[in-house]
C-alpha cells in the first residue's frame, strides 16, 4: 500500500517489458531518479514510453507501481488537488 510519506520522498522510474512477476526480480540501479514520487508520477504519465515497455516507478519505501496502477494514483492526487483550490 502506497504510504502518505513517499508522496514527497525520491523515487525511481524505470521502463521495461510488461512482465507480470517483473518487480520481484528488478534491478532499480539504472533507473531514472526523482526528488519526489510526485515528480515521478507526472514524468510516468507525460513522457513517451520507448516502444514494447511500460513504465514502473519504485517509490522511497520500496513499493514498486506497476504500470496499470499509475494512472490511478495519478488521477487521485490530481482530484485531491483540485478540491484544494
Amino acid at each position: 500500500m502506497l504510504i502518505k510519506s513517499d508522496l514527497d520522498a525520491p523515487a525511481r522510474l524505470q521502463y521495461w517489458p510488461v512482465i507480470p512477476d517483473l518487480c520481484e526480480s528488478a534491478r532499480w540501479e539504472d533507473a531514472k531518479r526523482f526528488q519526489s514520487l510526485r515528480e515521478a508520477l507526472r514524468a510516468a504519465v507525460t513522457e513517451k514510453c520507448p516502444d514494447g515497455k511500460a513504465v514502473y516507478l519504485l517509490t522511497a519505501s520500496g513499493m514498486a507501481l506497476k504500470p496499470d496502477e499509475i494512472p490511478e494514483i495519478w488521477s487521485s492526487l490530481q482530484a485531491a488537488g483540485a478540491s484544494n483550490v
